[in-house]
């Protein structure tokens, strides 16, 4: 139905997100194992949907910034012969089959498609490639709290169509994976890989401090995260 949409993942390999990212107080080998849970339930999901993927791991992204590099991502998969690009990252682990296939959908009568997330960041950027706009989009504020805003603002002053998609909660630390364990009822294989990875964790003590954490960054933030 969408053969013109593809999707392409934008991420980093386990052991790399890992050393930017600290998602337990336990140990390297789990943080690696987490991360990878969240890559590969990613992967899963955009199989699901059935929509055309490209994995574009860090060895094969191009460009001196994160905007250079995603930018130059999407515009391989438009080489491909695509007219429409959706890039996700792998740190949203409500993002559904389903949800892909909206943004899909919505692609097919507006020009933009994006997702927030909690943080202000976007888990979800579908783009038509009648407005790709390779150099802008580069020098949007990537990797702040200000993206999905000037992604909007970039549109408005473009005169483009988009659409928004629900927000969704995205996990990039110690605080949001101690929510992610607490607060969310994910029916899924990664909450259950997630699950019995925190039941083998050894150390007594950072499990306590991790679930203290979460407590206290939920009672400040008084968040509640969304559900699959």
């Amino acid at each position: 139905m969408y053969s013109k949409t593809a999707v392409v993942i934008f991420t980093r390999t386990a052991e790399e997100e890992s050393r930017n990212k600290q998602f337990t107080v336990a140990n390297k080998a789990n943080n690696i194992a987490i991360a990878a849970a969240f890559i590969q339930h990613t992967v899963a999901i955009v199989k699901k949907s059935g929509l055309p993927y490209y994995i574009a791991f860090d060895k094969d992204q191009h460009g001196e910034t994160f905007g250079q590099r995603l930018t130059n991502s999407i515009e391989e998969v438009y080489n491909k012969g695509y007219s429409r690009v959706i890039a996700i990252g792998n740190d949203c682990p409500n993002l559904t089959s389903g949800m892909l296939l909206d943004a899909a959908h919505r692609l097919e009568t507006v020009s933009v498609v994006s997702g927030p997330a909690h943080d202000g960041g976007a888990y979800l950027i579908g783009l038509d490639v009648s407005v790709f706009d390779k150099k802008n989009l580069s020098e949007l504020a990537w990797k702040s709290s200000h993206l999905f805003n000037s992604l909007m603002e970039w549109a408005e002053e473009n005169e483009l169509s988009y659409s928004k998609m629900r927000m969704l909660f995205d996990i990039d630390s110690v605080f949001d994976f101690a929510l992610l364990c607490r607060y969310t009822h994910l029916h899924s294989s990664l909450s259950m890989y997630i699950q019995g990875l925190v039941k083998k964790l050894q150390d007594i003590f950072n499990i306590y401090k991790l679930r203290l954490l979460s407590l206290t960054y939920f009672s400040f933030r008084s968040l509640r995260a969304p559900t699959c």
